[in-house]
């Protein structure tokens, strides 16, 4: 077995059992890690940060997304900045959407 067909197994296997929670994706229901970025110097925790990256199995997600798209995660809009694709893992770079 290669090394990186044990991380692909190993990712699959414990971090999103651990880690995940199922989301609404554009309504879809996957299972994600949705990690809002701190704004750089606040101390006040209790603000809501604009910015998130949301990583996902690319297996999971029958749509395809692209930079400069809107998308709904838990019945809130977001523009895509930027998505990354490795082993098999979307990571996508998300900005809250304000009208």
């Amino acid at each position: 077995m290669s090394f990186k067909h044990q991380i692909k197994k190993d990712i699959n296997r414990n971090f999103f059992r651990e880690f995940a929670e199922r989301i609404n994706f554009c309504g879809i229901s996957v299972k994600a890690l949705l990690n809002f970025k701190n704004q750089k110097g606040r101390k006040d925790s209790s603000i809501k940060s604009n910015t998130a990256s949301l990583v996902l199995k690319k297996r999971d997600l029958p749509i395809k997304i692209n930079i400069d798209e809107k998308i709904t995660i838990n019945s809130e809009t977001y523009f895509v900045k930027n998505i990354k694709d490795e082993l098999g893992l979307l990571e996508i770079d998300i900005e809250r959407w304000e009208e």
